[in-house]
């Protein structure tokens, strides 16, 4: 059959843009799917192969702060269509048990709060608390994190969708759930040359984690075919001053236009590794230094942010000091400040956020701290349990942060307010979590106070 060369020449196009928008491992990626953007997906997927790029070189930490051994042969996530599509599926049935999946595939669900980004973090987060075994011993504790490193993995797909107030959120794998007895990855060193890589043929190795060609799919699509994206809403900000939008790409910074400086993917960063922290020490889930629980919390209100106080910490994070400005300061306006260089598994600012919080929260398991009466005292404020106890401190309601590349460091800083840290105050009130005072509702899914005006 022969055809005019219009006729050609349009599907030709046709063929091109599905062979440059397809599955890959940055954007754009292409998908049809409208519940997640691009930038959801790249942060999904970063998170994903920072955390494994961690792992294959040694860098990870388990539950004691020690080094995971360093893993051979692993895969760089490849971010897929398909597997998006499958789980957009899934995330709309609104389960509140997991749904069941393709044979061969695994899976990552829940049915929560948090969007897509944050809950990723979360499932990161499980080494903290929890004992990584590999051959795992099936621990429902450390599932999703281990779907999340497991080696031989090398696509996956999410998505998110609203149910009566709360988010489902869905990632699949190509390769089945981390069940007893799965290896989760073999011990070695991590890939430095193409040779290194030897589970699947054709990859190459890009720092310490092997990687596949991106499928190249000739399915003809309708050229100009295109999707409208939609955002989960910011979560309740406070801001004074204009409104014009400082930063150039005025979609990226919707929280707080004001402010140039920073990125809605980092203030989310933030508050949500803020939050999420508190609501396990409102649960009585954060174990000290010697392995005991810290008692529940009744009264640990949930942070919202505050642009104010983001425009304030990223002047501070501009003086590139990488240090608290008043560290034994008590009550007023508290600072966390973090200076960190940019290194492979910390090349951008959003990483630097999520590293700093974890820092400043760790303190709890690397020193001496409150006890068990949650009482702050004289002694705290030259320690770094400072750094948790501003992160911890119950009353406290309003979080703005700011972080810049200083050269080839980071420089962190966050403010909170009301601060705490204030000598002989308890950091909260011990007691059944989510007690709330008058003017408060709560969070039931976090057990976390939240203000009602």
């Amino acid at each position: 059959m022969s055809c005019s060369p219009l006729f050609a020449a349009l599907l030709l196009l046709s063929t091109i843009v599905s062979f440059c928008s397809g599955d890959g491992y940055d954007t754009p990626f292409g998908c049809s799917s409208t519940t997640i953007t691009d930038d959801d997906r790249s942060s999904a997927l970063d998170s994903m192969n920072n955390i494994r790029q961690d792992v294959a070189n040694g860098r990870g930490l388990d539950v004691n702060l020690q080094a995971l051994p360093a893993a051979k042969n692993m895969y760089k996530l490849l971010w897929s269509c398909s597997l998006e599509d499958q789980a957009e599926t899934l995330a709309k049935q609104c389960s509140s048990s997991a749904p069941s999946v393709q044979s061969g595939q695994g899976y990552n669900y829940v049915l929560g709060s948090s969007n897509l980004e944050a809950q990723v973090y979360q499932w990161t987060t499980q080494i903290e608390y929890n004992k990584l075994a590999n051959p795992s011993d099936g621990s429902a504790a450390v599932k999703e994190y281990s779907n999340i490193i497991q080696a031989k993995t090398t696509q996956v797909g999410c998505a998110q969708a609203t149910c009566s107030g709360n988010m489902a959120i869905m990632c699949i794998f190509n390769q089945p759930n981390v069940v007893a007895g799965t290896q989760i990855y073999e011990q070695g060193t991590a890939c430095t040359a193409s040779t290194d890589c030897t589970t699947y043929a054709d990859a190459t190795c890009e720092d310490g984690l092997c990687v596949l060609p991106v499928p190249v799919s000739t399915e003809t699509t309708a050229a100009g075919a295109t999707g409208t994206a939609t955002t989960v809403s910011a979560p309740t900000t406070t801001a004074t001053g204009p409104t014009t939008n400082a930063n150039p790409r005025p979609e990226l910074n919707q929280w707080c236009p004001a402010n140039g400086d920073m990125l809605d993917r980092i203030r989310t960063i933030a508050l949500d590794a803020h939050n999420y922290r508190r609501s396990r020490l409102a649960l009585g889930l954060v174990p000290k230094n010697n392995g005991n629980l810290l008692p529940a919390a009744s009264n640990m209100r949930k942070l919202r942010y505050d642009c104010d106080l983001e425009k304030t910490a990223a002047e501070q994070a501009k003086q590139c000091q990488g240090r608290e400005l008043n560290p034994t300061s008590q009550g007023g306006t508290q600072q966390n400040g973090n200076w960190m260089p940019v290194t492979a598994s910390v090349p951008y600012r959003t990483e630097a956020m999520r590293e700093s919080v974890k820092t400043w929260w760790r303190q709890v398991k690397l020193v001496n701290g409150i006890g068990m009466a949650v009482t702050f005292k004289t002694h705290h404020l030259q320690s770094s349990i400072r750094w948790f106890t501003r992160m911890a401190w119950a009353t406290t309601e309003r979080l703005g942060c700011g972080v810049i590349k200083c050269g080839y460091n980071f420089s962190t800083i966050c403010l909170y307010q009301p601060g705490g840290n204030i000598v002989g105050s308890v950091v909260y009130v011990k007691g059944t979590s989510c007690n709330c005072p008058a003017g408060y509702t709560c969070s039931v899914s976090e057990q976390l106070c939240v203000a009602n005006n």
